[in-house]
């Protein structure tokens, strides 16, 4: 005890200099003598460092991605292009429609089918995709309608029915109502009012809706003005600053401030594992 008691104490060094008012623990360590008698760092205090300083790199890391989802969302919206995700979407839900439907396909739309015979007949389907009719063996038996002794029958019967379903559908989309969905994005759209016979802006959120949705002004005005001679197109009011300011505002709040409680969330948690681990209530 008389050595320990004589024996001078060395100071820490500056990399273990307190921060903190309970970030270091003195461990008094004793290897060959008095000479050797320093303090250590606590390993306490170095983990309650790193999951300070992983947390900052992780609220970062989202800020930065959030402002750079901003950017590309307006660039893209109010450039006139359609987000992938959104065609993704729309498709997907093409698909499911599809799927419900008890409906059987038109004879024009089934895929050719050459039936379990073995014969090699030449006949002709109508591919509804291109809009031509091609040339396919039929094996003799079975199949199903899609199948036309010659190009001339096959092209009479299905391309002046795809051109009158063409008609009815451009006459039925463009007396439907606007419909933004149930989603919350802001995108810029234009429908044909059938009560002012114009084409008018509205904001599209993002998913769902109706056929009544053109990414531009002109492509509305082909489908239901341009083909009724009977139309005459009115501009309506530009409102393009107050809409681009609409906009902008309306990806920062549903970019940031809607995600505000899952980082806080997360904060909290991360709060909490470093205070049991500063107790020792883990370890």
């Amino acid at each position: 005890m008389s050595i320990l008691k004589n024996s001078p104490i060395r100071d820490p060094s500056p990399k273990y200099k307190c921060l903190e008012e309970d970030s270091l623990d003195a461990v008094f360590v004793l290897n060959n003598g008095p000479e050797d008698f320093i303090r250590t760092p606590s390993s306490r205090g170095r983990s309650r460092e790193l999951l300070h300083n992983a947390f900052k790199v992780l609220i970062y890391t989202f800020l930065f991605g959030a402002f750079i989802l901003i950017a590309v969302k307006y660039w893209n919206t109010t450039t006139g292009i359609i987000l992938e995700k959104e065609s993704i979407i729309e498709r997907l839900q093409t698909i499911i429609t599809d799927m419900k439907s008890k409906e059987k396909p038109s004879q024009c739309h089934m895929k050719p089918d050459p039936g379990p015979c073995r014969s090699l007949l030449p006949q002709f389907y109508y591919d509804f995709e291109t809009g031509r009719c091609k040339s396919f063996y039929y094996g003799g038996c079975q199949g199903n309608a899609n199948r036309f002794d010659n190009e001339e029958n096959c092209l009479s019967i299905c391309s002046s029915e795809e051109k009158k379903k063409g008609r009815e559908n451009k006459g039925n989309v463009c007396k439907l109502k606007a419909d933004p969905g149930p989603c919350r994005a802001l995108f810029q759209r234009y429908f044909f009012d059938s009560e002012k016979k114009v084409c008018v802006e509205f904001g599209y959120g993002g998913c769902q809706g109706n056929e009544n949705n053109f990414v531009k002004k002109s492509d509305c005005e082909d489908v239901c003005v341009k083909n009724d001679p009977g139309l005459v197109q009115v501009d309506p009011p530009t409102k393009d600053k107050k809409y681009r300011i609409m906009h902008l505002g309306n990806l920062i709040f549903h970019s940031v401030f809607l995600q505000y409680s899952e980082i806080y969330l997360l904060y909290s948690i991360t709060k909490w594992f470093v205070f049991l681990i500063s107790n020792n209530s883990l370890c």
